[in-house]
Order: structure tokens, then sequence, then C-alpha cells
């Protein structure tokens, strides 16, 4: 009787070990990093463009690009890239018709004008048109032009 019950225990243990080995496998694959949702390919980024070491605005940029063909190794499915630099893999966001505006800036209702109507912290903007270093923007109080170069309002 007692050999049965020694036999059935180790059974017990055996089915353990399995299902411990089955949960740290199922653990590790959750931290990689999911399938790219598309082959790896070349994408044209036809602004001015900033990486960064994760697929966030909040995440410090990296540096900036000027315009350029890129070459995409993975997708998130979110509008975020990692793509190939000479300083290393980063991610992007390819949206073109987004933007983040990393600093205080001046909203104006003309290009070119003296006066600003308003001014608006760094956030992620949809731009409507391009002209030059101006962008038309979508804000709270209507389309509003900012200049890209101008320095931080504050």
């Amino acid at each position: 009787m007692e050999q049965g019950i020694g036999f059935i225990r180790k059974i017990i243990v055996v089915i353990m070990v399995v299902v411990i080995l089955t949960i740290i496998s199922s653990l590790r694959s959750c931290s990689q990093p999911p399938e790219a949702t598309v082959a790896e390919h070349k994408y044209p980024i036809i602004w001015e463009f900033g990486v960064y070491a994760v697929p966030s605005f909040r995440a410090e940029r990296i540096t900036n690009f000027a315009p350029q063909s890129v070459r995409v190794l993975h997708e998130n499915g979110d509008g975020w890239a990692l793509i190939y630099t000479v300083y290393g893999d980063y991610w992007v966001y390819l949206f073109e018709s987004m933007r983040y505006i990393d600093r205080y800036t001046r909203l104006f209702e003309n290009i070119g004008d003296e006066h600003h109507s308003c001014i608006i912290s760094p956030q992620v903007v949809k731009v409507w048109e391009r002209e030059g270093n101006w962008l038309l923007i979508d804000t709270w109080i209507g389309h509003k032009w900012i200049n890209i170069n101008e320095p931080v309002a504050w």
C-alpha cells in the first residue's frame, strides 16, 4: 500500500513540475516583443523626425533626423515603428499627420504674424498643412499656425 502511495506522490510531483515549466515558458514568451505586423521594409518620412528608446512621446527623444526613407524593422500597430539608424535601433512615430511638439509653442492666426493668440504646452498635434517652417495644427480653439523653428515660447 505504501509503495502505491509513493508512486502516486511521484506522479503528482512530475505533473507539478510540468505545470510549473509550462507557466515559466509562457511568462518568458510574454516578455518577448510582439511579432512584427509587417516584413522589414523602407518607409519615407517627409518631416524632420525624432527617435525614441521606447514607443512613447513621454520618453526622452534620443535625436532628430532630417526627412529620409528609413528601414522599418518592426511596427507595433499603433503608429510606432522600430527603425534602423546609424546610432542603433530606435522607435519613430510614422503617421506624418501627427507630430510631437516638444516645447511650449506660440499659436498664430496666420503665417508670419507678430502677435500670437495663445501658447500650447508640449503635446502631440494633428498637422493639416505645412509651408516651410510653419505647420497648421488642430487645437481646441481651431486651426492655428506654429513655427517649428521658433525658440521655446517661455
